[in-house]
Formats: C-alpha cells, sequence, structure tokens
C-alpha cells in the first residue's frame, strides 16, 4: 500500500492475527508519519521484502540492541563493585569458563 508523502500519519487497523511459518502473527495499529511510511515502502522495496518485513527486522534489531545495553551496563556495574580493571577481564573469563567444567 503506497501512501502520499504529504499524509501526516497513517494508521493500519488491527483486523486478525494469521500463522507464518508456525508462528501466530498478531496485527497491531501503530501511527507512522506519512514521510516514514514513504521511506519504509521504498527501503522494503530496494530489499526484496514487504514493508511489515522490514518494519519487524527494525523492532527486532532495535530489542536486541537494548538487550545488549542492558547486559553491558550489568557487566559494568558488577566489574566496578568488584574493584575489576580492563586487564581482569582475561583471567575473569578463563576462572568462570574453569567453574562451568568442575
Amino acid at each position: 500500500m503506497r501512501f502520499p508523502a504529504e499524509r501526516r500519519s497513517v494508521e493500519a487497523m488491527a483486523v486478525s492475527s494469521k500463522k507464518v511459518q508456525n508462528i501466530v502473527m498478531a496485527t497491531e495499529s501503530i501511527r507512522l508519519p506519512g514521510e516514514l511510511i514513504v521511506k519504509v515502502n521504498e527501503a522494503a522495496a530496494k530489499e526484496g521484502i514487504s514493508p511489515e518485513e522490514l518494519v519487524q527486522d527494525a523492532v527486532e534489531a532495535r530489542l536486541s540492541r537494548d538487550e545488549w545495553r542492558k547486559a553491558l551496563d550489568f557487566g559494568e556495574r558488577n566489574s566496578r563493585s568488584r574493584g575489576l580493571k580492563p586487564e581482569d577481564v582475561e583471567t575473569e573469563i578463563a576462572a568462570a569458563r574453569a567453574d562451568r567444567f568442575r
């Protein structure tokens, strides 16, 4: 579906759920600026995928990046509380791996 660039927002209506590759896909209503819809459609066409797939990939990438940020923040807090320095990393990794195989 193409939307004119001058349109300020677009609402996709939630109508159903569908099963794709054994995964239940829910339909949700979201609003995006018209200019962004145009960019999504163009990028999806360039990559040979649907706009929905492009948006799904972008959301998954953002969520994944957020999970990495949480893990890195945890590591920083943990190392600070234990008084570890960057040069201690290799020793700590080796010790943790050795503990796993005991």
